[in-house]
This record gives structure tokens, C-alpha cells and sequence, in this order.
């Protein structure tokens, strides 16, 4: 698989996420595992911090803070 495959992986589950009224956060073990993506959470981690210099994703900082990472798609 292609990083480019696995991003689109990750915006479709966390619109998914979006349209079945779930919350709109998602944290990297929570995408891992719902995206069937096996890979290590640094590779995951790398493919959002794209998304969100790309504008499609924004990372809840206040939690990063704290040791963790929740992400949400934009629009």
C-alpha cells in the first residue's frame, strides 16, 4: 500500500466517523485499528501530520500536550 492509499484510508473512516454521529475525534490506535492499517502509530502518526499541514485534519493540541494525539477531519 501507498502512503497516498493509506491517507484516504484514514479521511474515509474519520468521515465515517462523521456521518454515523460519532464523535469527531479519533485518536492513532483508534485509526490502526478501524482502518485496518498495520502499521506502526509513528507511520500513522507521519500520514496525519500530513493530512493536517494539508488542511484536512486538525489535532486537538491541548491533549497532544499530555502524551496523545486526537485528530478530526476538517470538513
Amino acid at each position: 500500500m501507498s502512503a497516498a492509499s493509506d491517507q484516504n484510508k484514514i479521511l474515509c473512516y474519520l468521515s465515517d466517523r462523521i456521518e454515523t454521529g460519532n464523535q469527531r475525534y479519533s485518536s492513532i490506535p483508534s485509526i490502526r485499528k478501524n482502518t485496518g492499517i498495520d502499521a506502526s502509530n509513528q507511520y500513522i502518526l507521519t500520514l496525519m501530520d500530513e493530512l493536517e499541514m494539508s488542511g484536512l485534519v486538525v489535532t486537538r493540541q491541548a491533549y497532544r500536550m499530555s502524551g496523545g494525539n486526537i485528530h478530526q477531519i476538517t470538513g
